[in-house]
């Protein structure tokens, strides 16, 4: 189990780093290529994140891959985490240098899934209506989830509102069970 604490530390490390050296946009971007790589390419996440090879193997690979489009910064970062076995943390590092990025420049993030997904007009009207009603630039995410059925489900921070079918349909469930 991934302890946010830990993740935190690591991110707002590398965050520090980042701002220090003007260098946000660009530490975000490799850290993004990194857990992409480890979502789309299963071979390389069961070598990065398994003990079918040595730290120093796990290195020289990531040397080998990243070393001459990443910043020594982030790449020692990565280092470092393979050194303390902790490489499962690197996508929880990048989310939480993805909030701390926002945070700085006053985004509010809003992950939103449908049963289908949104056309970039339906998009675009809904950060306009979040963006009056916040008074902040948002950025939104959106995702399909079909489990759904129909609607939507927002989640602005820690709150989330659900409007999707499938929760209507639950809540008249438990209504009519009483």
């Amino acid at each position: 189990m991934i302890d946010r604490g830990v993740a935190r530390r690591y991110g707002k490390a590398l965050f520090a780093i980042a701002e220090e050296k003007n260098q946000i946009d660009r530490f975000q971007e490799e850290l993004h290529l990194i857990v992409s790589a480890l979502t789309e390419n299963p071979v390389f996440s069961k070598l990065l994140l398994g003990k079918a090879i040595s730290i120093q193997e796990k290195k020289d690979l990531l040397h080998q891959l990243f070393g001459e489009s990443f910043s020594k910064e982030v790449l020692h970062m990565l280092f470092l985490v393979l050194d303390k076995g902790r490489e499962d943390y690197i996508p929880e590092i990048s989310a939480l240098f993805d909030a701390l990025v926002n945070a700085a420049a006053g985004i509010v993030p809003v992950n939103v899934s449908t049963a289908v997904p949104l056309a970039e007009a339906e998009l675009h009207e809904m950060a306009k209506m979040l963006q009056d009603k916040f008074k902040k630039p948002v950025r939104i995410t959106a995702a399909v989830d079909r489990a759904l059925l129909g609607g939507l489900k927002i989640q602005i921070g820690n709150t989330v509102y659900d409007g999707s079918v499938a929760h209507q349909l639950e809540s008249l469930r438990k209504q009519l069970s009483k």
